[in-house]
């Protein structure tokens, strides 16, 4: 590196305070004389990094002095995309977590491990050389675990058992993965930010094991179901909204596509990413169906919409002539799925802190987020989805996929249905419910829902214009408007047999709900009620496998078994 590369920027300094800020006040809360104030304050740690990725040059780097490996902190274009989304959804969250906790003996601890995991969440974002991304990843998993068993309730402590193992099993093979970087490299620095470093089968394989994990991918998603539940309402919305994009920001990091790796790779290994990410979208809506809890559906739709992530994730690799489409389509479906999901996460909170019409009006509210998951035309869904099926058609022998996405999102636009009838049912908190309107908590949600509606469509419009203007305007001509309402009348139609209503017999659409109807009572009692059954247990004894102990102790084994033939093969 040239030798002006230390200090090459006076504003370079200030990146410091993104990860600084959070864990100051974390060192700040052993005071109990002060620490009611800096509890309050403390979600406001996120503020100096939502002003340095908004406000700071491109490309500033800070060398930090007395390392032999190059640390250092760089706030690159993806690094700034990151950031930004991070902290905002961090601050919203946080201020929402401070109502949320008014009166909690406990809360300091909530907040302390809050802080922390945020520290590393903007270490990582920020980070530009290996053992820097590495230390700051694990400071934000495990720290994340002191929120999951924050209320100390026996789900809680088996949730954080189980996302404790998994962690250890992640953090094992993504230390498999750096340690190969490390080694292979020429340089510390990361490979996404000069470093020479290529990848191969062995780090591919460890990699995503690591970020996958993290990410709730298929098969490493056990955790999910039983933290999010547990874990208080402000916890899950950073957890499912922005940490869990964690893995698929180190994998951008890791294995660039500028590095040359994808070309040595052949088609078939994106067409299994992206298979996939397929099953995924399609397994996690159908197991989220049968959820009795909100938190627990929202919990598998991002099992679902990791899917999505992971098949335009896979698509995206497999074009790297294509560029700025496929990067665009990625960090605009980032985008659209934490704004979305944190509001549906907090939207949970709204229903159990607010009765009477306060109440009734949160749930129409938040008919907005479930309907831009959906897909519904003019919400940022439709954009998102329209992005991915782009990417999916530039690809070559990936027929199989237009089935899929379409079964993908019929079971996303029922498990949303599925998700507000439960929701409804879900009865308010009586107890906690001190006030009339809590504008501590209300304030934060109408403008993180304000921002879940309108943001994606000026980012995409300020970030890439080129695209902007294509997207923005196929998503209004008829074909797309068709084939987007399309899952909707099929969710429609279903949900009109099993509801049990009655219909008026003089149209023909009438005549068939009732047809319906009268089909499914009778079947109800005889094979399909059982098959269904049989079905449902079956795909819920899958699931309490990948939530026990010997499972996950079977893919340390395998794991171990990877990385110490990953490591023979290197050396």
């Amino acid at each position: 590196m040239p030798g002006d590369f230390f200090f090459s920027n006076g504003m370079a300094f200030l990146l410091l305070l993104a990860p600084a800020a959070p864990l100051v006040m974390l060192l700040a809360l052993v005071w109990p004389s002060s620490r009611e104030k800096l509890v309050r304050a403390a979600p406001w740690a996120a503020l100096p990094a939502l002003l340095l990725g908004l406000l700071l040059p491109e490309d500033v780097q800070l060398g930090l002095p007395g390392t032999w490996w190059q640390a250092g902190l760089i706030l690159d274009d993806l690094g700034r995309f990151f950031l930004v989304v991070n902290a905002l959804l961090w601050l919203l969250s946080g201020v929402f977590a401070t109502a949320w906790f008014r009166g909690d003996q406990k809360k300091h601890l909530f907040m302390a491990f809050y802080l922390a995991a945020m520290a590393g969440h903007f270490g990582l974002t920020l980070a530009q050389d290996i053992p820097t991304f590495y230390l700051c990843f694990a400071l934000m998993g495990f720290s994340a675990y002191g929120l999951v068993v924050h209320e100390g309730t026996r789900a809680s402590r088996r949730a954080g058992r189980l996302y404790l193992f998994m962690l250890m099993i992640g953090e094992l093979g993504l230390f498999g993965g750096v340690t190969l970087a490390a080694t292979q490299s020429t340089s510390m620095l990361l490979p996404g930010l000069g470093g020479s470093w290529v990848p191969g089968f062995s780090a591919v394989m460890l990699f995503a094991t690591g970020f996958g994990i993290k990410a709730g991918m298929l098969g490493g998603h056990g955790w999910l179901p039983l933290a999010h539940p547990a874990a208080p309402v402000p916890a899950s919305a950073v957890l499912s909204a922005v940490m869990i994009k964690a893995g698929l920001f180190g994998w951008l990091r890791f294995t660039p596509l500028e590095s040359g790796w994808a070309a040595a790779w052949s088609g078939s290994f994106f067409s299994g990413l992206m298979l996939l990410g397929g099953i995924a979208a399609v397994y996690g809506a159908v197991v989220g169906l049968w959820q009795k809890g909100p938190k627990t559906i929202l919990a598998y739709s991002s099992v679902s919409q990791m899917g999505w992530l992971t098949l335009l994730l896979g698509a995206y690799l497999a074009r790297p002539d294509i560029g700025g489409p496929g990067l665009s389509a990625l960090l605009l479906f980032v985008l659209h799925h934490a704004l979305a999901k944190s509001t549906l996460f907090l939207g949970v909170g709204m229903l159990q802190r607010n009765m009477g019409v306060s109440r009734r009006l949160v749930w129409w509210l938040l008919l907005l987020p479930a309907a831009a998951l959906a897909g519904v035309p003019a919400t940022s869904g439709i954009l998102a989805k329209f992005a991915l099926e782009t990417m999916v058609g530039l690809q070559e022998n990936v027929t199989f996929l237009t089935p899929m996405l379409f079964l993908a999102t019929l079971g996303t636009t029922l498990l949303m249905g599925r998700f507000l009838l439960t929701a409804a049912h879900h009865g308010p908190d009586a107890e906690k419910v001190k006030v009339s309107i809590d504008f501590g908590l209300w304030l934060p949600w109408l403008f993180l829902l304000g921002l879940s509606a309108t943001l994606p469509w000026f980012w995409l419009l300020y970030a890439f214009p080129d695209e902007a203007a294509t997207w923005i305007g196929a998503v209004w001509s008829v074909d797309v408007l068709l084939k987007a309402l399309s899952p909707i009348l099929v969710c429609g139609f279903l949900g009109a047999i099993f509801i049990h209503r009655p219909w008026p017999r003089a149209t023909l659409f009438g005549t068939a709900l009732l047809a319906g109807q009268r089909i499914w009572r009778c079947q109800q009692k005889r094979c399909l009620r059982r098959w269904w059954r049989q079905q449902q247990a079956a795909a819920l004894h899958f699931e309490r496998r990948l939530q026990q102990w010997p499972m996950a102790g079977r893919a340390l084994i395998l794991l171990a078994v990877l990385l110490g033939t990953s490591l023979l093969l290197a050396f």
